[in-house]
């Protein structure tokens, strides 16, 4: 990694980031090292670095932070870093890479890039197949996107002033009492079926962060993804669902439906917000009644 860049969120997680650029300096001493300072400017930094042919661009931060960088390196030659301070760090967790800046940072050295699938989730388009040369057709992700409950969390945890998982779990419990779930049609490539959900999640990673497991079974390199249905239950019954959650074993509930699928098509009763790798979005741009969802096989180098 000859030219390589960092891109802290100093807002990500707890606070974490106070001391981060020490750890960088120590093991990367002629590294470049950027500090956003608003929500957008991370991609911005991104995209320039990889037009300079940086071959490594490493995002500090969480989730959130880790799409914004990752978007511009989607079908180019530069490797995207992980190294996590966010509240969930989903991706981060599922690719095993250290928490600990320091251990996240050796790993960095000792590591190499693989090949990982994107996710392109869209308004009021048509589901098909998509290639690596396609990326411009919605938005992507590449831990987790959703539509429900979780989606209207991250619209709450997003207006919070502390974040972290005490944060998260009060946004959960606040939302839990006044959501009401939709009705919505799935459409894949091999089935259809019609249900009233509490939330769907579409997982090319196998957890939310926190080490919830919402798709146990994801394989982030297969050209696949896990449409996971949750209807809603009540409170307790929730709660034994939480703890298959930390168990990896969400998927043997037997409220649970999980599709895979390469292409999907959802239609809802009515627009709602859609999270994309935790971060909510209200606009028109995907909060519509109708959103698809496509997977870019092998489109974004991790160094892992």
């Amino acid at each position: 990694m000859n030219r390589t860049g960092f891109i802290i969120n100093p807002i990500a997680g707890t606070g974490k980031y106070r001391s981060i650029e020490k750890h960088i300096r120590q093991v990367f001493p002629t590294a470049d090292i950027y500090i956003t300072s608003q929500t957008g400017e991370a991609q911005v930094i991104a995209a320039k670095l990889v037009k300079q042919q940086y071959d490594c661009i490493v995002a500090v931060g969480g989730d959130g932070t880790v799409n914004e960088v990752a978007c511009p390196l989607v079908g180019s030659s530069t490797a995207l870093g992980i190294l996590p301070t966010g509240s969930g760090n989903g991706l981060a967790r599922h690719l095993h890479i250290p928490l600990e800046p320091a251990a996240a940072l050796h790993h960095l050295i000792s590591s190499k890039p693989r090949s990982i699938d994107v996710g392109i989730i869209a308004a009021n388009a048509s589901a098909r197949n998509t290639t690596k040369d396609e990326p411009q057709n919605g938005k992507m992700f590449f831990c987790t996107a959703g539509v429900g409950f979780d989606a209207q969390v991250s619209v709450r945890f997003e207006k919070q002033r502390k974040r972290g998982f005490l944060s998260y779990l009060r946004c959960i419990i606040k939302e839990y009492v006044h959501y009401k779930s939709q009705k919505y049609t799935i459409t894949t490539e091999k089935k259809s079926i019609e249900t009233t959900a509490f939330l769907i999640t579409f997982a090319n990673a196998s957890q939310w962060g926190n080490n919830a497991y919402i798709a146990p079974q994801a394989n982030i390199e297969d050209g696949y993804m896990d449409a996971v249905i949750i209807p809603r239950v009540s409170f307790p019954r929730l709660l034994i669902m939480a703890v298959r959650l930390l168990r990896k074993k969400i998927h043997h509930d037997p409220l649970v439906t999980t599709l895979r699928f390469n292409s999907l098509t959802l239609s809802r009763q009515y627009p709602a917000p859609v999270h994309i790798d935790g971060e909510p979005v209200t606009d028109d741009t995907i909060a519509t009644e109708r959103i698809t969802v496509n997977v870019l096989k092998s489109a974004l180098q991790v160094i892992r």
